[in-house]
């Protein structure tokens, strides 16, 4: 009887811990470090950012939009996936269509801020998210060009990443 009760509680246990990751339409998620925050699109896909995020949702304002912004490290996302999705989970994200990543840059063409846009029932967790997130910052840089004075504090870039493609080869 006490090996059925001490079974039943494990079992119990993991499911709890389990949904604590999932990520849910107008709540607020712990991962290991940060707490992330998801809200519904009008496209009927979830919006997930860091709490910590000076933009959140928000776009900042770009005054000159005359330059160039082009990537530093042509490898640096195909990394950060890998450094975050071992080939068996990335298998398993296969069956989500994509993942839309919202990088904000600034002026010096380092990664600053970043929302993930995802399918409301993804598999992704809020521990994966904070780990690409901490692996995109770490990996991805920009150059920009301009002969004006770039004026904005961060720009919005939105990357699209079907994880079949990571499973091919860096060039995602």
């Amino acid at each position: 009887m006490k090996k059925i009760i001490l079974i039943t509680a494990f079992f119990l246990t993991s499911i709890g811990l389990a949904n604590a990751q999932r990520l849910k339409v107008n709540s607020t998620v712990q991962a290991k470090r940060g707490k992330y925050k998801i809200d519904m699109l009008a496209d009927g896909k979830m919006i997930v950012s860091n709490t910590n995020s000076v933009y959140g949702h928000h776009v900042p304002k770009v005054k000159n939009t005359d330059f160039q912004i082009e990537t530093a490290t042509p490898q640096g996302l195909y990394k950060a996936f890998k450094e975050v999705f071992k080939d068996e989970r990335l298998k398993e994200l296969t069956t989500e269509p994509n993942i839309a990543i919202e990088i904000f840059v600034s002026t010096k063409g380092k990664v600053e801020y970043i929302n993930f846009i995802v399918k409301t029932n993804t598999l992704i967790t809020a521990e994966e998210l904070e780990g690409l997130e901490d692996a995109i910052k770490r990996n991805v840089s920009y150059k920009i060009k301009s002969d004006q004075s770039t004026d904005f504090e961060a720009f919005p870039l939105v990357k699209n990443v079907l994880f079949s493609n990571v499973l091919k080869g860096p060039r995602i």
